[in-house]
């Protein structure tokens, strides 16, 4: 996966590019500032939030572990490059270890933060008073691998699925109708169809075939 088209949308200053372009993206990310005031970030940041030691106090990402908070302030106000084209800067940035998320393997549940500095192209580059933005990404080892359980998981935990509504929606990923999957899962057709309709509202789509869409490249290694 490649999130050059933020670095491009951020160049742009296109608030609506940058949410179309977040929005794609199943992995956690958002755009920062250099004081950790968020500008903007998809759903499944949000989701993946509410169950991890990072937080929002009054717009401002907070990480509630004290190392990695003062390993995070130290990596915002770090001096960036000197932007010396119209392109947009893309440094390499840094991973910082978060902690293991409750209730998970501590290998498998570790959870850490990749923050990356890019400025404004054009003639902000040239702007001392422009202000340096960050995308900051969420990474978990158990996110990035494939499998029917790995893209269960990410359903879960980018989208808000229940258990029984990622495995329905595993299945839809496959092309199998609602009575396939149904039958499959030896359950009534009736829940089935609650569970499309949850699947649909959740990942933020009208139709089954976008649903589909969606499965289809979060079965993609990250």
């Amino acid at each position: 996966m490649t999130d050059g088209g933020i670095f491009q949308a951020v160049a742009r200053g296109s608030d609506i590019s940058l949410i179309s372009v977040l929005g794609a993206i199943p992995l956690p990310m958002a755009v920062i500032d250099a004081h950790a005031q968020l500008q903007c970030a998809n759903n499944a940041f949000h989701i993946a939030i509410k169950h991890s030691p990072i937080e929002l106090h009054a717009g401002r990402v907070i990480l509630s572990v004290k190392s990695a908070q003062m390993q995070f302030r130290n990596a915002l106000t770090k001096e960036p490059a000197i932007q010396t084209s119209a392109e947009p800067q893309v440094a390499s940035g840094c991973d910082i270890y978060v902690s293991s998320r409750p209730h998970t393997n501590p290998q498998d549940g570790a959870l850490w933060l990749n923050l990356r500095p890019c400025s404004s192209g054009g003639e902000a580059a040239n702007c001392k008073s422009a202000p340096p933005y960050f995308v900051l990404s969420l990474l978990a080892p158990d996110l990035m691998t494939t499998g029917p359980e790995r893209l269960a998981l990410r359903l879960q935990s980018i989208f808000g699925l229940s258990t029984a509504e990622a495995l329905t929606a595993i299945w839809l990923g496959q092309g199998l109708s609602a009575d396939d999957i149904a039958a499959q899962r030896d359950v009534s057709l009736p829940t089935i169809r609650t569970q499309l309709a949850a699947i649909r509202a959740k990942l933020g789509v009208e139709t089954s075939s976008a649903a589909v869409h969606i499965i289809t490249r979060l079965s993609l290694p990250l």
